[in-house]
């Protein structure tokens, strides 16, 4: 089984390819990685492949990262 290794130059590159797109997928994928990251970084391995597996079977509608987007136009 691989190690999750953390480190600066992850971080780095996370932040700067959320910087270069205005796409908020692209954005909440960032986020998702830096959270499992740090997670596999400080409680192991095994507990950030649990919590990514529970994001994965999460359910949401098709159109749920547009939903802000929608509200902001209506006002």
């Amino acid at each position: 089984m691989a190690t999750m290794n953390w480190s600066e130059t992850d971080t780095r590159t996370i932040v700067q390819a959320v910087t270069e797109s205005d796409d908020p997928v692209i954005g909440a994928c960032a986020v998702i990685g830096a959270m499992v990251g740090i997670l596999a970084h400080y409680e192991g391995d095994d507990f950030a492949r649990q919590m990514l597996n529970e994001i994965v079977v999460m359910k949401f509608p098709p159109d749920a990262a547009n939903s802000n987007c929608k509200k902001d136009r209506m006002s």
